[in-house]
């Protein structure tokens, strides 16, 4: 797309030239833009036609996108895969705090009653909740620290080690 030129006066009527094909059309043969100083889009409407028509081949997308996805730096570049993927994880960390603090909350205000007791082995102390989707931080499962650990595949020294992180 090139510069739009001011209009041009022929017989009395204002012409505006397309960028596309550089020829001279009234301005009803534009369609409106806002953004614009002129208010109407830079190319005809004949070209700006031709031009989205030309933008919908799905081949020629799939073959464009097949060919930006083999030249990008995702597909090359191991640390940019590696920084997605902490990103992700940034989200699902907040993810958690937010669903923590929901959580917290309810038992501060009465919604939740915290358990004395373990359900699972029926011990008597320290009882956590567990969540199984941070999207829905009032379902938690009780599990005292033990039961939790086993729940999530850690041993006793695991446990112990993640604690003191």
């Amino acid at each position: 797309m090139g510069y739009r030129r001011q209009p041009k006066l022929v017989d009395g009527h204002e012409l505006w030239e397309c960028t596309r094909c550089g020829e001279w059309f009234a301005k009803e043969s534009f369609y409106a833009e806002k953004r614009s100083k002129f208010g109407i889009k830079s190319e005809c409407k004949k070209c700006h036609i031709r031009t989205s028509i030309e933008s919908r081949d799905p081949t020629k997308h799939r073959i464009t996108n097949r060919e930006w996805m083999r030249q990008s730096d995702y597909a090359r570049r191991p640390e940019v895969r590696e920084r997605e993927r902490m990103r992700s994880k940034r989200r699902n960390r907040a993810l958690k705090a937010k669903c923590r603090d929901i959580f917290n909350d309810a038992i501060q205000y009465g919604i939740i009653e915290k358990p004395t007791h373990c359900p699972r082995c029926g011990c008597e102390g320290d009882i956590e909740g567990h969540h199984d989707s941070y999207y829905r931080p009032l379902e938690v499962k009780w599990y005292c620290p033990l039961c939790h650990a086993e729940h999530h595949g850690l041993g006793v020294a695991d446990r112990i080690q993640t604690a003191s992180r």
